[in-house]
């Protein structure tokens, strides 16, 4: 049994690590072309993005690459009356399937970590390496482009001369600091503040207009600076579920919840107050329905948190069941190519799985659901892999 167990389980590891390294390759070749694409990153800061992403690629490779494994190395062993002799012993194939049971259960563990590691440590690396090469990004985009657009401002300048911004003309969608307007200058230089995370832009000979009476005129210089976020087409640092790690997330609960009822008391109190006293003005349809749209936001942001540690069990154990699916696939399938079982269980995955796991994640965040609703998926692949098992160990 042990020489079973041990050969199966070196067929399955060799397979897997050979899939991983390619496919993971791939992936992460793709994700930082995309982001050195997209932000304009020099040779080193987009090297610098390879160890932050790699978590990314795992935790999207792992699954596929665990069913491709499972399919290939089972549907060789029936294509070969592998599984046949072992029953004709009177041995139960689940002595050859147990390896890959206990082997896959080890890889959806891993798998959580990864998707936790990915949100949390791997993001935060990814928008390091970005907003510490911020200024040479703005300098090269402008130098190749003429302007940088992004949703909350626009910068266009005539040329790049050196570290010198000749010309430059930038205009305000939307920012915290600034109304809507335009700023026109004849230089400007740009110095990234990693400390305070701003961009400042030196300005000379300044003219401007924000409208409503606000503007600049003939000013000899004037810094204007924006958060670096503002810049590179990036929100600021992730505050959502999908960023915390899971062990943030019951803490998260705990003091939101705390905030909700604090909230609900306050507004309670105010309420009763207001009607003894009679005094009925704050109690507008339009501060009722800012109150309770504050009270939505919170109790949503609630549904998400508690939503959020169950779809990454059940997206990280999905290696599991995809792998319980895909053994008695392709014993079943033994007079078939080993990446027809793939594809046999590739497409239910695509069409049944993935369409259920995003569905309960959307209805669980609305609060229509609970949030084990997410591991629907998984139940019915488990039903199937049960139903296919059966017919293995009876046929």
């Amino acid at each position: 049994m042990r020489l079973l167990t041990r050969y199966v389980l070196v067929q399955l590891l060799l397979t897997l690590f050979v899939s991983l390294f390619a496919l993971t390759g791939l992936i992460v070749l793709a994700g930082v072309a995309r982001e050195a694409i997209t932000m304009g990153l020099g040779l080193i800061p987009t090297l610098r993005l390879i160890p932050y992403i790699l978590p990314d690629a795992l935790r999207y490779a792992v699954p596929g690459t665990v069913l491709l494994a499972t399919t290939s190395v089972y549907g060789r062993m029936a294509g070969s009356n592998e599984i046949v002799a072992v029953k004709s012993l009177g041995i139960s194939p689940m002595v050859l399937i147990w390896p890959l049971v206990v082997l896959s259960a080890f890889v959806s563990l891993a798998t959580v970590w990864l998707n936790d590691v990915a949100v949390s440590w791997g993001r935060d690396g990814v928008n390091r390496v970005v907003l510490d090469s911020a200024e040479e990004i703005a300098y090269r985009v402008l130098k190749n482009q003429r302007y940088l657009s992004t949703p909350w401002l626009t910068i266009s300048v005539e040329d790049v001369v050196d570290r010198r911004l000749i010309a430059p003309t930038i205009r305000v969608n939307y920012s915290d600091e600034y109304p809507p307007g335009a700023i026109m200058a004849d230089e400007a230089e740009i110095r990234s503040d990693q400390k305070n995370g701003v961009l400042s832009m030196p300005l000379r000979n300044v003219t401007g207009d924000f409208g409503q009476g606000y503007g600049l005129r003939n000013y000899d210089e004037f810094t204007f600076q924006v958060p670096i976020h503002y810049l590179l087409k990036r929100g600021g640092r992730g505050g959502g579920p999908a960023d915390k790690s899971l062990r943030d997330i019951p803490s998260e609960i705990s003091r939101r919840t705390e905030a909700l009822r604090d909230e609900r008391e306050t507004q309670a109190t105010l309420a009763a107050f207001q009607m003894m006293s009679g005094d009925f003005d704050p109690l507008t349809d339009k501060v009722w329905q800012l109150n309770h749209q504050r009270r939505h936001d919170g109790q949503e942001m609630l549904y998400k948190l508690a939503t959020e540690p169950h779809r990454r069990w059940a997206n990280g154990f999905s290696c599991l069941f995809f792998a319980l699916v895909g053994a008695p696939m392709a014993i079943r399938r033994r007079h078939g190519d080993y990446l027809a079982s793939f594809f046999a269980v590739f497409l239910p995955i695509l069409l049944v799985y993935y369409p259920l796991l995003v569905g309960g994640v959307i209805q669980a965040k609305n609060g229509v659901w609970p949030p084990e609703c997410v591991w629907l998926g998984n139940l019915v692949f488990a039903i199937w892999a049960i139903w296919l098992m059966r017919r293995v160990i009876r046929y």
